[in-house]
């Protein structure tokens, strides 16, 4: 009898420290909590006691199923195994979204979480051990049972031609009256900051991928006639503030009909698709500045690959939007893309920095031409202009901001505003992929 004391109080002292290991692995509660501690000893001893009576019984119980024993043991240590390590990651990659936070049983104000239940299960279902290697499986064989259309909460996959798509543009992204005149606030700023620093303006609205590939992705979910708001906002903004925005949908629908304006696996506009928005744009330039030389085809080499490339300093990946999916089939990268390189580059002087907790990222290249400084700011979709828009003034910055859960903090134009003057450019070229993002480049006053 003595022995099966001695064995719970082992087994008490394993529990004990996982779950000193779990509670320590939450970075929320570093603090000794007695109350917490009593729980776990009394349960942790009370578990421990029952299986110690059920080993005890192996060698006393005749007949006793030993399988039966030795299995309930291990179904007790394998549910110890998914909190062995704790993910501490704030935003996943894979799925391309922030997790969830822990929110304690009491909190700062020592008031009773009565969400407390739901609350820990969202967290640790966002982080316990091995997760990623569950989600990626039960993806596979959930992707590999689909006949035509795979989805998950991220996103869904044409099986048929391989085209890939996120969740979050579906529906009528409708534009309130509020928004629009929000919108029109800040371009009105916009020109009080530029005139003030003797600075042209351009504007770029990139259409999203679903507006262009509808027809490729899931044509059930998507109606092109839904995105019309954007073209709606795009003229009342020229009516209140004679600003002409370029919102090349036309010219990429065209580009879309042989597969290359888009990248499959990703949402970005590929290189071919970037170069369209640069023509465009340059051409507003050029009315300003009539010097300025626009780099046609034949000022570029070109290399081909099946992967995506978007930012410069980095190589090919999968896509984010394939990552995010948990997908494991490289035979849907049936596409060769093609990227640019402009000829002038290698004596072109590249720089870098990264500012990750302030989110955003800074590109800088000199040429040693007779032509106007320029800053491109914006987000991701800044990026596949720079193999071409670089190559058409002296000094430009990429000032890449990217938007987090909170879309009133990256596009902040103040926040810049050091890098914009140290630059002392004659050009600001601003390129969004959505419309919306502009009514957040000043603080309403």
């Amino acid at each position: 009898m003595k022995k099966r004391y001695v064995i719970a109080l082992i087994i008490t002292g394993l529990i004990l420290y996982l779950s000193h290991h779990f509670w320590m692995g939450t970075k929320a509660h570093p603090n000794f909590d007695l109350m917490l501690f009593i729980i776990v000893l009394v349960l942790g001893y009370l578990l421990s006691l029952k299986v110690a009576s059920y080993l005890a019984d192996l060698k006393t119980v005749k007949g006793k199923s030993r399988i039966e024993i030795i299995f309930l043991v291990l179904f007790f240590i394998i549910l110890f195994v998914p909190m062995c390590s704790i993910n501490k990651d704030i935003y996943s990659k894979q799925e391309n979204r922030t997790l969830t936070k822990w929110q304690p049983l009491i909190t700062k104000k020592n008031k009773i979480n009565f969400n407390f239940g739901k609350d820990f299960d969202s967290w640790f279902s966002d982080r316990f051990f091995t997760r990623n290697f569950v989600i990626s499986n039960y993806s596979l064989l959930r992707y590999n049972m689909a006949e035509i259309y795979y989805e998950n909460k991220m996103g869904f996959i044409n099986k048929k031609n391989n085209w890939i798509s996120t969740k979050y543009a579906i529906g009528n992204p409708t534009i309130k009256q509020k928004d629009r005149d929000l919108t029109v606030y800040n371009i009105e700023k916009l020109k009080e900051f530029c005139n003030e620093k003797g600075i042209k303006f351009y504007i770029i609205i990139a259409p999203r991928k679903q507006e262009i590939c509808h027809k490729y992705l899931y044509p059930i979910l998507f109606n092109p006639s839904a995105y019309s708001s954007t073209r709606k906002m795009i003229e009342y903004v020229k009516e209140k503030t004679g600003v002409e925005i370029v919102y090349p949908y036309k010219e990429l629908e065209k580009l879309q009909n042989r597969d290359i304006a888009y990248f499959k696996t990703d949402h970005h506009w590929t290189d071919e698709g970037a170069y369209l928005g640069y023509l465009q744009v340059m051409e507003q330039v050029k009315k300003d500045f009539p010097d300025v030389k626009i780099s046609g085809k034949d000022d570029f080499n070109y290399n081909n690959n099946k992967k995506v490339k978007v930012e410069p300093p980095y190589g090919y990946h999968f896509g984010r939007t394939y990552k995010s999916m948990n997908l494991n089939d490289e035979s849907v990268f049936d596409r060769n893309y093609k990227y640019f390189y402009h000829k002038t580059f290698d004596c072109t002087k590249y720089g870098e920095e990264h500012h990750g907790k302030k989110q955003y990222n800074l590109y800088n290249f000199h040429n040693d031409i007779d032509a106007p400084n320029m800053v491109l700011f914006g987000d991701s979709f800044t990026l596949n202009l720079l193999p071409s828009l670089p190559s058409s003034f002296k000094d430009t910055l990429n000032i890449y901001t990217y938007a987090s859960d909170d879309y009133s903090f990256p596009f902040k134009i103040k926040r810049f505003e050091k890098y914009i003057s140290e630059n002392h450019p004659q050009v600001l070229i601003i390129t969004l992929s959505e419309i919306r993002r502009l009514q957040y480049l000043f603080d309403k006053e």
